[in-house]
């Protein structure tokens, strides 16, 4: 496994998916580049036939390179998944290679019956609310599938910088995505296109009120049912817990 987020909160539940899944398939982990590797760990990095890149971001692409280049390792030509239909796909795609192919499909269904039954849950929260995304990059298919999977409504997708990506690129068919956006354009587009929900990478401070807010993670939570997870989270912002916060805690916290 190589380039593990050294700062992020969900890197070690990231791990425990990736795991859970390769030693389902009959595979195992000897090493991770560069988090908690003991050194003859790393001396044996090259002896791996498959390498996992668990970030798509610059600086991790820019190893990923290096190391085949220089050492002429092999990585999965499938991104680090998250949200359900790219695990699916990560998860099919490693079964073929570790020629595990039925496993992989026993795996997808299983938690595909996981993921159904938090969707259920959480349709309630998000059926008929209108969401602002405003990030700073592109990569946000697992956003867009969630939300459009429990049922609430993307009205506008603002980027902070520039962007090409053929999933944004179909979502543009349907719903108005501008680059170049900003925090005076995101204050502007709650007002006219009054949304019950804000999701950007950086909450701001002054945001009118009757809007809910929730940080967009800039590491997100892998796993079948991870971006639920953070659905979970955010279904907060638009209905705190108040009065009946016993029942309502029970209810996210599925007690």
């Amino acid at each position: 496994i190589v380039c593990e987020s050294p700062v992020s909160n969900v890197t070690d539940l990231n791990y425990a998916f990736l795991q859970g899944v390769i030693a389902r398939l009959g595979g195992k982990i000897h090493c991770r580049f560069l988090r908690n590797a003991r050194v003859e760990e790393i001396r044996l990095l090259k002896k791996a036939a498959l390498n996992i890149l668990a970030n798509c971001d610059a600086p991790s692409l820019t190893v990923r390179e290096y190391l085949e280049k220089r050492f002429g390792l092999t990585f999965l030509d499938e991104p680090w998944p998250v949200g359900f239909r790219a695990c699916e796909r990560w998860t099919l795609r490693l079964g073929e290679i570790l020629g595990r192919a039925a496993a992989a499909r026993a795996c997808v269904e299983e938690k595909r019956g996981v993921y159904e039954e938090l969707r259920e849950g959480l349709k309630a929260y998000f059926r008929g609310i209108r969401v602002l995304v405003a990030a700073y990059e592109g990569q946000l298919d697992w956003v867009l599938e969630m939300l459009a999977d429990v049922g609430a409504e993307v009205v506008k997708i603002g980027l902070f910088q520039s962007c090409q990506n053929e999933f944004l690129a179909s979502w543009a068919r349907a719903v108005p995505v501008e680059s170049d956006y900003s925090s005076e354009k995101r204050l502007r587009d709650i007002g006219a296109l009054r949304p019950d929900l804000v999701l950007t990478n950086y909450v701001p401070r002054e945001i009118p009120g009757g809007v809910g807010v929730a940080a967009l993670p800039l590491q997100p939570q892998g796993g079948f049912c991870g971006a639920l997870a953070h659905a979970r989270r955010w279904a907060l912002a638009i209905h705190p817990l108040s009065e009946g916060w016993r029942l309502d805690y029970g209810r996210f916290h599925g007690k």
